[in-house]
């Protein structure tokens, strides 16, 4: 006598996967924002004045970028900066290094003419 078994052996040359519903789909992937993106990148918080003029001024940052304003914040807070001007290629932003918040950027043509108050640091990148 043969004992059963509740073993199935599939030959791998037969066999194929059973066709997938309409249903048995995985979600698509929705469209992350550069925002989110952003925040993902960076250590430092965003208050809702930088996130608005981020926007309004077109002000891009690569992954790059948020690594650099990263290592700069650092920096201001090893030195014992409170509030930091940071100044990077053609854009600037000013950061509260104690609370770790950006408070406001500014792009290239924004930043001609332009004087920095309650500042007591920058940092150069």
């Amino acid at each position: 006598m043969i004992a059963m078994s509740n073993e199935i052996y599939l030959n791998p040359y037969i066999w194929s996967p059973p066709a997938k519903k309409a249903n048995d789909q995985k979600p698509v992937q929705q469209d992350i924002s550069f925002d989110d993106v952003l925040k993902s990148k960076l250590d430092v918080k965003l208050s809702k004045h930088a996130e608005q003029r981020i926007k309004d001024r077109n002000i891009n940052l690569t992954g790059d970028d948020a690594d650099k304003l990263n290592q700069a914040v650092a920096r201001a807070q090893a030195k014992g900066i409170k509030s930091s001007l940071i100044l990077m290629q053609d854009k600037a932003f000013i950061v509260s290094v104690s609370s770790n918040t950006i408070i406001t950027a500014v792009d290239k043509q924004h930043l001609a003419d332009s004087i920095f108050t309650n500042i007591d640091g920058a940092v150069i990148i």
